[in-house]
Formats: C-alpha cells, structure tokens, sequence
C-alpha cells in the first residue's frame, strides 16, 4: 500500500526535488533498465486511456471514503513516497497496475518511459523464450521447475529443427509444444486409468475366478482420455501441416532476376519471354502431400 512517512506530505512537484532510489541505483550502476524506443511508447499511448481510468477510479475511492473534495482527493493520490515508486520499479511485471503506472507518470514521467518499455521488452522475452507458451499448461497443471525445465526442452528441440523466422513461426512453435505436451499428460491418464482398472481385474478374478463387467464410470474415464490423447494427436499433426505449408507456399522475391520458393532459388536473369519457356525453366509443380 501506498504510505508516506509521518509528517510529509510530497506532491508530484515537490518529487522532481526529492532523490529517487531508483535514479540512485541507475546512477550507481546495480540497475540496468533499457532506452526507450518510439515503438514501444506507442504502445503506451495506445492504452493510455486504461491508465486515466485507474487514476480517476483512486480519485473517486478518496472522494467516497473520506468525503473528500476533488482537489483534495487529486492531493492525496498525488501523494507518492519515493519507496513506493521504487517498488513498482522493481516488482514483478505481473504485479505493476494501471494504477501504479499513473502514478510512476506523477512522480516521474522519465521512470514511467522506463518501467513501461521494460516490461514491453520482458514480455518480448517471455514471449521468445517459450515461457508465455508454458503458462497456459503450468499454471494449470503443477508447476514446478523439472515440469517446466521439460516443456521448454521439448519446445527448444522444436525451435532448433525448424529454426523460426517471425512472430507466427514462433506462434506455431508454441501450439505444437503445447499439444504435444497435452498429448503426453492425457497419455499418463488414460494408462494410469487402464492399468489401474487391468490391475483390479486381475485381483478379482484370482479371488473368484471370474471376470466382472467393468462400471459404466469407470469405462467412460477411460475413454474420455483416449479420445483427449487424440485430440491432442490430431491437433498436433494440423498444427505441423500449417507450419509446413507455411514453408512450403512462402514465396519472396529477392530482386527482379531471382525468386524464392519455399528453400529452392529460380534464377530469372534473362528471364524467357514465354509462358511455355517460363514454365520449362521452373519445372512442373507438383504437390507431394
């Protein structure tokens, strides 16, 4: 919570006079934070609006709880010690507010730049990395550092292989992780299920000599996880179509003598000036599924 000491009383004014923790420690040299680019103030102003909204809502809880006037609530959101802007510096990304971003542009517009981009850029990170791909399936699973370890060994495998060259490569990256990870879960369950059900079975009919039908309950689990595995499977495999078809389809064209499709190279300098000529230089085009 934000709290200033006893007997002070600071407004955004007043904290252009007062030392920042934070510019210390930049001064210093133990935080390293990075230079600000347009792209990623853009984006600021794209949500700025979602800011003003977390400011105004603090400003009408002052108003409301302590029956404030509006200067007087403005005053009291206003009011932000330096260890409370030292915080937000350096907490953790998925913990920085709205309202907490308001109030970095009231102590200090230069920080707000700061904390703002690098949060842009861990979220670039996070996203590169393979870790905003994990979160999904960790935060719903257990997450513990050999599971996660594991996910992103299976996804960097994946990366070196097919080496990615953008933002939906990646993407598609991430889809195949993730369902083959899924797949690999709902295989536990279903033979954990069918082993469990195969070991009961055993003990039954070496106590009476028969087998008993298995419960409806008890069948229906069993096929729930085999049809997830296939669905998983099958999710898997359409992923890796769209992600060879991207491949294969991409054509770009390098300069007016050479075009590129997929990894082959067609040299057209001299290029022939008919479609039949074209067509014998290129070779027939087939599609081998």
């Amino acid at each position: 919570m934000r709290r200033a000491k006893k007997g002070t009383t600071r407004t955004a004014k007043d904290m252009a006079n007062v030392p920042s923790p934070v510019k210390a420690a930049e001064e210093n040299g133990s935080m390293s934070l990075p230079d600000v680019t347009d792209n990623d103030l853009r984006q600021a102003g794209i949500v700025a609006y979602k800011i003003a909204e977390a400011y105004m809502g603090y400003v009408e809880w002052y108003k409301k709880t302590y029956e404030l006037s509006h200067h007087e609530a403005i005053v009291k959101v206003g009011d932000i010690s330096p260890e409370y802007v030292a915080n937000i510096m350096k907490s953790n990304p998925d913990r920085v507010s709205w309202f907490q971003l308001s109030s970095l542009i009231e102590a200090d517009p230069e920080l707000f730049k700061k904390r703002w981009t690098s949060l842009v850029r861990m979220a670039r990170e996070e996203f590169e990395t393979g870790q905003t791909a994990a979160m999904p399936v960790m935060e719903g699973g257990i997450d513990t550092p050999w599971a996660r370890i594991r996910f992103l060994a299976i996804r960097q495998a994946m990366v070196e292989e097919w080496q990615p060259r953008g933002g939906i490569e990646i993407v598609l990256i991430d889809m195949l992780t993730n369902a083959y990870w899924e797949y690999l879960r709902w295989l536990e369950i279903l033979v954990m299920r069918t082993t469990f059900e195969s070991s009961r079975e055993k003990g039954q009919i070496s106590q009476s000599g028969k087998w008993q039908l298995p419960y409806i309950g008890q069948a229906e689990s069993q096929d729930q996880a085999a049809q997830m595995v296939d669905r998983f499977n099958r999710l898997f495999m359409r992923t890796l179509r769209g992600l060879r078809d991207l491949r294969r389809y991409d054509i770009t064209i390098q300069n007016v003598g050479q075009v590129n499709i997929g990894d082959k190279q067609v040299n057209l300098v001299g290029a022939p000036k008919s479609a039949k000529e074209l067509e014998g230089s290129v070779g027939p085009c087939t599609d081998e599924s």
